[in-house]
């Protein structure tokens, strides 16, 4: 393959990747924010004496494994209704639908 082929394929890439935008929203920070919060906030619950308390044996593990296992996952895969499409594709009215045959 020659240089000018190289480089011509990773111009394409490179445009491919700038039409795409960024790949999280504001939604998916915000919501990663949220399941930071909620794991700090578990970790300062294990960290209260007594050790086996309520706060401890039962708080923050729930709120361990709700950051963790359902709020930072659903940060990263979060897509908003309009979020990831471009205005020309989404779907429209055609005129052979209209027609009446």
């Amino acid at each position: 393959m020659s240089k000018e082929a190289k480089r011509h394929k990773g111009g394409r890439r490179d445009a491919w990747s700038r039409r795409q935008g960024i790949a999280l929203g504001k939604t998916n920070y915000i919501l990663a924010a949220l399941g930071l919060l909620v794991i700090v906030i578990g970790y300062v619950c294990l960290a209260q004496p007594p050790v086996n308390g309520f706060l401890t044996l039962t708080v923050a593990p729930i709120l361990l494994v709700a950051g963790y296992c359902v709020i930072m996952p659903l940060a990263i895969i979060w897509r908003g209704k309009n979020q990831g499409e471009r205005p020309s594709e989404q779907p429209g009215p055609t005129s052979s639908s209209s027609s009446q045959g």
